[in-house]
């Protein structure tokens, strides 16, 4: 019972992360200030980070790592919801396909709410 219990908890935190992950990507979070909606949805806004940059305060890492961590970065999609400039990882740096490749800020908190 246990063990089914963690391993929901580990499939949840997972799609969670991918969740963030393809937003991220995908421009779909909004960069540096979080803005929360009264759903309690954060989104960022990346327009004033220099394109092929970083984000400050953002950090790049991965879950069952193997080989270098992916490149994410600034870039410029017109389709973005606010400006133009959107988080995406542009590399995956490996071909190994059990890792899944995050980019983070602990500048937010999340709350598991599996019992």
């Amino acid at each position: 019972m246990v063990q089914t219990k963690n391993k929901v908890k580990t499939v949840v935190f997972l799609l969670t992360a991918f969740a963030l992950a393809a937003m991220l990507s995908y421009g779909m979070a909004h960069a540096q200030t979080a803005t929360v909606s009264k759903t309690g949805n954060a989104s960022w806004n990346f327009d004033d980070v220099t394109v092929g940059e970083l984000p400050a305060v953002w950090k790049v890492d991965a879950t069952n790592q193997r080989g270098p961590l992916a490149t994410w970065q600034v870039i410029k999609d017109k389709t973005a919801p606010s400006g133009d400039h959107v988080l995406a990882m542009t590399s995956p740096n490996h071909t190994f396909g059990g890792t899944f490749n995050i980019c983070w800020t602990d500048t937010v908190s999340f709350l598991d709410r599996v019992k």
